[in-house]
């Protein structure tokens, strides 16, 4: 199935159940002074405003990683991402997280992020990027 599909079906699912946040992936505090915005906070609050979710700000970027785009090795993606991401709040624990990234390239970042919302009780986590990189034989 086409993993544009996928998403919306996903979105579709997930609009039913109203105690949905949506959280977005954290640029690190350095590189978001230097960048001064972060796409996927601007994805999330559009989508936040167009389904009535609420954009959550729970996670921190801990460790300042390489690009992720600038490592082709998928070990070695998850080695860069491994313990960059703590949750920073005890907001309301949900039964539904959607999780936003621009784009994703191995999965390693949404992973990482992923690993400390679950520790923190959240239930379900969903992945939601606006682009995936193409694979190398697909």
């Amino acid at each position: 199935m086409n993993p544009g599909i996928r998403q919306i079906q996903t979105l579709a699912f997930l609009f039913q159940h109203k105690n949905t946040l949506i959280v977005p992936i954290p640029l690190h505090k350095n590189k978001l002074h230097e960048r001064g915005y972060n796409v996927p906070t601007l994805i999330a609050q559009t989508l936040g405003q167009t389904l009535s979710f609420e954009v959550a700000h729970i996670l921190e970027r801990v460790v300042e990683t390489k690009a992720q785009a600038k490592i082709t090795n998928v070990r070695q993606r998850e080695e860069n991402t491994a313990g960059a991401f703590q949750s920073v709040s005890n907001h309301k624990k949900t039964e539904h997280i959607i999780l936003i990234d621009d784009v994703v390239t191995s999965g390693a970042t949404l992973e990482a992020a992923a690993r400390p919302l679950k520790n923190a009780g959240h239930r379900l986590i969903w992945g939601l990027s606006l682009a995936q990189e193409e694979r190398q034989g697909s």
